[in-house]
């Protein structure tokens, strides 16, 4: 299908996107939190890919290739987004967060403690510095191998298993106690 595509077939692109759509969206949402957003991101992506598709080398995988290109979108959204608003405290994220429905009271203890813990979770992720956060995120939810890693990021083997283990640390040593 890849071939297919290169040599101009958009059905064959358009199957590639229906195949990685889900995956794309998904890891794009790892970085952009507004759904909306989530699903322009990964459009751009798909149009960015479908005009570079003649660059791909068929001596790597697709998925990482295209991989790469969401994440350089979703950097690219982010500081979009930063430059439009360059003043954002955590008062306004909090109000956010406090706006919103609340969860039925008369939940057993142990599904808030579990809440509790996946939001802290959550925080202590997006707290990382972005080149450990990404290469946590491409090991534990997509379930990449090392190797894959070390190619989306253009890093060497070594430098991401150095980034997964102090991702890993961090994440300990601010979630100590909590469990």
């Amino acid at each position: 299908m890849i071939s297919a595509a290169q040599r101009g077939f958009r059905q064959a692109f358009d199957w590639l996107v229906v195949r990685y759509q889900t995956r794309i969206m998904h890891a794009i949402a790892n970085y952009i939190r507004d759904r909306d957003a989530v699903v322009d991101v990964a459009q751009e992506t798909f149009i960015r890919a479908y005009k570079g598709i003649s660059k791909f080398r068929s001596d790597s995988n697709f998925y990482t290739w295209l991989y790469r290109i969401a994440i350089n979108t979703s950097y690219i959204h982010l500081n979009r987004e930063r430059s439009k608003f360059p003043i954002v405290d955590n008062e306004t994220s909090e109000l956010a967060i406090a706006n919103q429905p609340s969860e039925p009271v008369d939940e057993p203890e142990s599904i808030v403690l579990g809440k509790e813990l996946q939001h802290r979770l959550q925080k202590a992720i997006e707290g990382l510095p972005p080149d450990q956060r990404t290469a946590f995120l491409l090991l534990e939810e997509n379930g990449l191998p090392y190797a894959d890693i070390a190619e989306i990021t253009s890093t060497p083997i070594g430098t991401v298993r150095s980034r997964i283990f102090r991702a890993r640390e961090s994440l300990a040593n601010q979630l100590t106690g909590i469990c």
